[in-house]
């Protein structure tokens, strides 16, 4: 696939995920008239995971567009796992970015609907990895790829 057209289906489920998906959310809060919380100190502490989770995710998509290894989602599959950097001690450090960002933007917002979003979102990315990514990984890498996950926990902390 063309790095570009690649590079459009990956901005577009990051645009989708992250900012459209969300504000059709709170726009359905509003409709149906559900509880918000505005606290300040949840406003900036949202704001700060915002840019936090921005910073992971772009850092850990640029590694694998700058290493040539393709790139994360399966429109380009890696050629090789990234096991260096910031994933020497997380084996998902961009989902987790995206993660943090989702808890941003609800702490921001205070959307009640938002907030379940982000619990189902969190939800499907650890269901996807476990069931899905991890057993495709596992058969394209191997042993390496056992011994990488026996060394580096999946998200921050072994569980």
């Amino acid at each position: 696939m063309n790095r570009f057209v690649s590079f459009l289906i990956n901005f577009g489920i990051a645009f989708f995920g992250l900012i459209l998906g969300p504000y059709f959310i709170v726009l359905l809060n509003k409709k149906l008239h559900l509880n918000t919380v505005n606290n300040i100190l949840l406003t900036d502490l949202g704001i700060s995971f915002i840019l936090l989770g921005a910073i992971l995710f772009v850092y850990c998509f640029g590694l694998f567009l700058l290493g040539g290894l393709g790139n994360p989602l399966m429109t380009e599959p890696p050629k090789d796992f990234i096991e260096k950097n910031i994933y020497s001690y997380s084996r998902n450090p961009m989902y987790f970015g995206y993660m943090v960002i989702l808890l941003g933007e609800s702490l921001y917002v205070g959307s009640f609907l938002l907030y379940c979003y982000f619990f189902l979102i969190v939800l499907l990315l650890h269901y996807y990895v476990i069931y899905i990514e991890e057993p495709l990984l596992i058969r394209k890498f191997g042993f390496r790829y056992k011994q990488y996950m026996e060394r580096v926990p999946r998200w921050v902390l072994k569980i």
